[in-house]
């Protein structure tokens, strides 16, 4: 997505597109430096803008950002709950931006590969940004 990539490198985020790895095989990131090892094989092409922005914020997140605490699973869940809103919410930064038209939580999330376990995080954002009805038209 040419967008997303253009957002990358405004941000200075290196992104090493990966051939070799399998198809289940998640995209990672390091934040120093800020490069991004994205799964061009992920099983669910569908899925692959959300997984990209979702992985701009680790790229991007200050040391600050990171939740730290004793419990390392909580600390990953966290975490990732983060990057998961950030990535909702430039994926609706790019609707905004290039007029799309988006009717609901479910087309948005339809649209751009969000998974479907993650869908209350779209409905939680979307009843913020748009009112109950959760429609977007932009």
């Amino acid at each position: 997505m040419q967008w997303l990539d253009d957002y990358a490198k405004r941000h200075r985020i290196n992104l090493i597109c990966e051939s070799d790895l399998g198809p289940y095989d998640v995209s990672y990131t390091y934040r120093i430096p800020r490069t991004i090892y994205f799964n061009e094989n992920w099983h669910s092409i569908k899925e692959m803008p959300f997984i990209y922005a979702h992985e701009i914020w680790h790229a991007i997140c200050n040391k600050e950002d990171l939740i730290i605490n004793c419990n390392l699973q909580s600390n990953i869940d966290e975490n990732e709950c983060k990057a998961n809103r950030f990535a909702i919410r430039l994926l609706l930064k790019y609707c905004r931006q290039n007029d799309v038209n988006i009717n609901s939580s479910y087309e948005f999330a339809r649209s751009f590969g969000v998974p479907s376990k993650l869908q209350y995080l779209v409905d939680d954002i979307f009843k913020k940004e748009f009112g109950k009805h959760q429609k977007a038209f932009f």
